[in-house]
């Protein structure tokens, strides 16, 4: 079999194989989780007895761990990263709902709300962004800084407090669940049962995605019947 042959760029990769290109791959950093390469693929041909060669001469050029991020559809590329040795780490399901997708039991309001100006508001974001920490930290390490974290954040946090200990939270943007946390399932599944009719009462529908490395997103995508089987999966080549 004729050796693959690289022309590597400061962003990119071209292949050469028998003498003629297949593609070129790209790479990216993410600022906020710049530990990882992010490979971008532009090839014409997916021959997967190449892969193991192809990801270990990308390893040895970056020195870091590599990331790609696809849709569970392209079963191609998905063949193609597992025979290099890739692992799924990740799958993010992009959750859009109505209320006849709803399978818990609406319980009174006893949430509170907080806008940017207030204390608690940060409060809530730094729970919140040592939740998002703990959940990335085996993936690909958030690397931001704590500023630039909070001013990606919706304005308003909905949560709920008991002698003054913020057990749950959920900052929203429109009909979307941005982001949540709660301490336990047993107190953030009341506080959903509260949320969610909350929110169907002034949108249709609710969007949110949910990562099955994080317990407070799956247990809010439990709540609902299952309206796709497709999910963005992470995989991940140390």
């Amino acid at each position: 079999m004729t050796a693959l042959q690289f022309q590597f760029q400061t962003d990119s990769v071209t292949l050469y194989h028998k003498n003629q290109s297949i593609g070129t791959i790209h790479f990216k950093e993410n600022p906020y989780h710049n530990q990882n390469i992010y490979l971008n693929f532009q090839l014409k041909q997916y021959d997967i007895s190449l892969a193991p060669s192809l990801f270990q001469a990308i390893l040895q050029h970056t020195k870091r761990p590599l990331q790609v991020m696809l849709d569970s559809a392209d079963q191609t590329l998905i063949a193609f990263l597992e025979a290099g040795g890739f692992t799924c780490l990740r799958k993010c399901y992009e959750m859009e709902v109505s209320v006849q997708d709803y399978l818990g039991n609406p319980a009174p309001i006893q949430f509170q709300m907080a806008e940017q100006t207030e204390n608690i508001y940060y409060r809530c974001c730094n729970l919140l962004l040592n939740h998002y920490q703990e959940r990335h930290k085996a993936i690909s390490p958030f690397t931001g800084e704590k500023d630039e974290f909070f001013k990606e954040l919706p304005s308003t946090v909905y949560y709920h407090i008991e002698k003054d200990d913020i057990t749950c939270l959920a900052f929203l943007d429109g009909n979307e669940i941005a982001y949540l946390w709660g301490k336990s399932t047993d107190c953030l599944q009341p506080f959903l049962n509260q949320l969610i009719p909350y929110l169907f009462q002034q949108y249709s529908s609710i969007t949110f995605e949910a990562d099955d490395v994080d317990p407070c997103a799956m247990t809010l995508k439990s709540l609902f019947t299952d309206v796709t089987d497709e999910h963005w999966d992470t995989y991940i080549l140390r």
